[in-house]
């Protein structure tokens, strides 16, 4: 993985337009969360959609049972990632609550909230709008 903070995914192609399959591969492995071997899977199988006996075939597997099972730890390693991603968000973005949840009122981004989470508006919370 590249220590800069600030990469765009169109950088890394060369035409983004037109992402080859082969710079995918390399920028998979380069996360670590791929082996180069999973992430050469990956790509041919669940993005280019290749029959699995022409990328077995291919790659020098004697069964297609060999190049499933890479394929389902890239998959699985994918997905991971992606629940990563979705937790991270989740954490730096939390939802802001719409509505009181005493009278049901829109708090219009101003509320206050209770020690058990509920979010309150200014009113119901016991706050002056000082406004």
């Amino acid at each position: 993985m590249r220590d800069d903070d600030d990469r765009d995914p169109a950088d890394v192609f060369e035409n983004p337009r037109h992402p080859q399959p082969g710079e995918m591969m390399e920028e998979l492995a380069d996360t670590k969360i791929l082996t180069e071997r999973q992430a050469e899977v990956y790509v041919r199988r669940s993005l280019e959609l290749e029959p699995r006996e022409a990328v077995a075939e291919y790659l020098g597997y004697e069964t297609v049972s060999g190049l499933d099972s890479v394929h389902q730890t890239a998959k699985k390693n994918v997905a991971d990632a992606e629940w990563v991603v979705k937790l991270l968000d989740a954490y730096r973005n939390p939802p802001l609550p719409t509505e009181c949840s005493e009278c049901g009122e829109t708090l219009g981004g101003r509320w206050v909230e209770t020690d058990d989470g509920d979010a309150r508006c200014l009113s119901c919370g016991g706050v002056e709008d000082v406004a």
